[in-house]
């Protein structure tokens, strides 16, 4: 069943499909290597990026010596949705006779922020254009539990007041609707017979009924 920290894991994993599409073992699209964090951003792993930022333009390496710093946390608005699922519905393949249902018990559309912290400004819109375009064009978001979530887009916000480690910022506001399930094993019915044994039948005709057969 979906949660927090399944929509949290599924928009790291699309942040680092765009701004690595080619793996993380070759270069950002942005030049500059790029770290993605799920949750508030941690003091010690911040300081950490921002120190590599302030460092490369110090030794004038160029800000794409340095690191681009994304953090992925919750906000704090949330709405409840009306539940689209009436009753249990076929997910999966069914193997060996047993079918996966799942059943919608709430629905939500959770406020997500992510933000982009650069050593520049050009660097900072790179890499937040790389984040917007390519969670605006998703259709459906895949989660863990085999379910999917949709993205709304909210707003962008943008700091160009550097930190004295030359740090600028870019938050962008999404909100993502997504359900959460509870899931059951179901044995299909293949076949259903009746067999008639004793009574009248002086035909002999009746000698087993199928009751019907589901696929």
């Amino acid at each position: 069943m979906a949660d927090l920290s399944d929509v949290l894991t599924a928009l790291v994993a699309q942040i680092v499909s765009a701004v690595y599409p080619n793996g993380t073992s070759s270069a950002s699209e942005s030049g500059a290597p790029t770290y993605v964090y799920p949750g508030m951003p941690v003091a010690t792993t911040l300081d950490a990026d921002m120190m590599a930022m302030f460092n490369a333009i110090q030794a004038g390496n160029g800000p794409t010596a340095g690191r681009v710093h994304v953090s992925v946390y919750t906000g704090n608005v949330e709405q409840n949705q009306t539940r689209s699922l009436d009753g249990w519905q076929n997910i999966g393949t069914a193997n060996s006779g047993v079918q996966s249902t799942a059943k919608e018990i709430r629905r939500v559309k959770r406020q997500f922020i992510i933000t982009v912290y650069a050593p520049t400004p050009a660097l900072r819109d790179i890499s937040g254009a790389l984040i917007d375009v390519a969670l605006c064009s998703l259709r459906n978001l895949p989660l863990g539990d085999g379910s999917a979530a949709q993205i709304y887009y909210g707003t962008t916000v943008l700091d160009d007041m550097p930190s004295k480690e030359y740090m600028f910022q870019r938050k962008g506001l999404y909100f993502v609707e997504y359900g959460t399930f509870i899931t059951e094993e179901a044995t299909l019915v293949k076949e259903v017979v009746a067999n008639v044994d004793g009574g009248y039948d002086p035909a002999n005709v009746i000698k087993q009924v199928t009751v019907g057969s589901i696929t």
